[in-house]
């Protein structure tokens, strides 16, 4: 479960490995759509670079997605999130 830690002036993030893939697969499908060049979806420069930033950073510490069982495993994952998806609102 995601949980956030006040340290001074910084917020701690902590994702289980489901929560990352599914925030690693959300990220970089959503740049592989359109690159992210639709600047429309965000109000600054900086939440553009955010996201980027994001994405990355996962991306770095995740092996599954080059695992041949990829989408089985992304799967498992968001039913770890959302056991059943017809009843969450």
């Amino acid at each position: 479960m995601t949980s956030a830690i006040l340290k001074g002036e910084d917020i701690q993030l902590t994702l289980s490995k489901s929560e990352a893939l599914v925030l690693f697969e959300w990220l970089s499908r959503n740049w592989e759509k359109m690159h992210w060049e639709d600047d429309k979806l965000f109000v600054d420069p900086a939440e553009k670079q955010l996201m980027i930033w994001l994405e990355g950073d996962v991306s770095r510490l995740l092996t599954e997605p080059f695992d041949s069982q990829y989408r089985e495993i992304l799967s498992k994952a968001y039913r770890d999130l959302v056991p059943v998806p017809e009843e969450w609102t």
